[in-house]
């Protein structure tokens, strides 16, 4: 797409342009060599229909640099949610993008509410910013360990790394993206009993850090499941991905 066909809107670490033909809302970033890599590896699964942030047009290398440009759609930002079934689906909408990403061997590393965007009208999930994630391949019973993480979405072990950094502190980078799961959908949780119900079930996940599919089939299993309207019609999806891969193993 052709710079002069788009409006500037804002300008930051993230511009947000508009199409002046089609009125297509796009946001635009640098990245490094990193991102379009894995959207290379995601590219022929349809990551767009699995909440996973798809880029509309070529990712473009800026000259000779290891920079590039990415521009990808206007998905939306994150907001207060103000209803059970909202806090439902979102939580189980980001259940089912780790999900997406795991089973093709790719860790996000980076889950928080800035990267959570949610569109103001269906409330559809979508988990943007690639650029953190890793895709790992490991042996069959062996669980991958690395240094992972960006900030305050990481474990509590690994923010103790940050302010003593001569201490590694490896961890299962799935487990990682589990925790920073948890860690969100505890915090969108309001007061009503459901709700609370539902945090309750984001608490657990950052306790016990089981494989997403693990903790996709425990939520099937809690009470505030049936109770949805959401759930009956099935509007939250079907969340039956594989579990990561029999070549990676938790313990």
């Amino acid at each position: 797409m052709s710079c002069r066909k788009l409006k500037l809107l804002s300008q930051g670490p993230v511009a947000r342009f508009s199409s002046v033909t089609s009125g297509l809302a796009v946001y635009a970033k640098i990245i490094t060599a990193d991102e379009p890599s894995i959207c290379k590896a995601l590219e022929s699964h349809n990551p767009g229909s699995h909440r996973i942030v798809t880029p509309p047009y070529p990712i473009q290398r800026l000259g000779e640099s290891d920079l590039y440009m990415l521009v990808a759609p206007n998905y939306g930002d994150y907001f207060i949610l103000g209803t059970d079934e909202s806090i439902i689906r979102v939580s189980l909408g980001l259940c089912e993008a780790l999900s997406f990403l795991h089973s093709h061997h790719i860790a996000h590393l980076d889950v928080k509410f800035p990267n959570i965007a949610l569109d103001r009208t269906t409330e559809t999930l979508t988990l943007i910013d690639l650029g953190g994630a890793m895709q790992i391949f490991v042996s069959e019973g062996k669980e991958p360990l690395v240094n992972c993480g960006l900030g305050d979405s990481v474990t509590p072990e690994v923010q103790q790394w940050y302010t003593d950094p001569d201490i590694a502190r490896p961890q299962n980078p799935y487990k990682a993206d589990v925790w920073a799961a948890g860690n969100i959908i505890e915090h969108i949780s309001n007061d009503t009993s459901t709700a609370m119900m539902v945090g309750r079930f984001g608490k657990w996940m950052q306790e016990a850090r089981p494989l997403i599919g693990v903790a996709i089939q425990q939520a099937r299993l809690e009470e505030w499941q049936p109770a949805t309207q959401a759930f009956k019609d099935g509007a939250v999806g079907e969340l039956s991905y594989p579990i990561i891969s029999k070549s990676v193993t938790a313990h």
